[in-house]
């Protein structure tokens, strides 16, 4: 099976947006994370615009969040809390 992979950054004031999508052969699937200034991470659904998840990342505001390269069911996250996170 090959994959093929875009990400797309988009800087906002308080976050940032990242757009990742995910194509291979029987199916496309697109997500859109986003950290806040209350610390949670955000996963939308970009085809529905509905809310996939939502749960609290940090102490602090959330500044940073990444899909994984290869493994594309893991975030990285990271807040003004001084902390690195890796979810699976």
């Amino acid at each position: 099976m090959r994959m093929a992979s875009s990400i797309i950054y988009i800087v906002c004031e308080i976050s940032i947006i990242i757009l990742h999508k995910i194509s291979h052969k029987n199916s496309t699937c697109r997500y859109l994370i986003s950290g806040d200034a209350d610390g949670k991470l955000y996963i939308w659904d970009w085809k529905t615009t509905k809310l996939y998840s939502k749960f609290k990342a940090h102490d602090d505001v959330c500044i940073q969040a990444i899909w994984h390269p290869h493994e594309t069911s893991k975030v990285a996250t990271a807040g003004w809390d001084g902390v690195i996170k890796f979810w699976d």
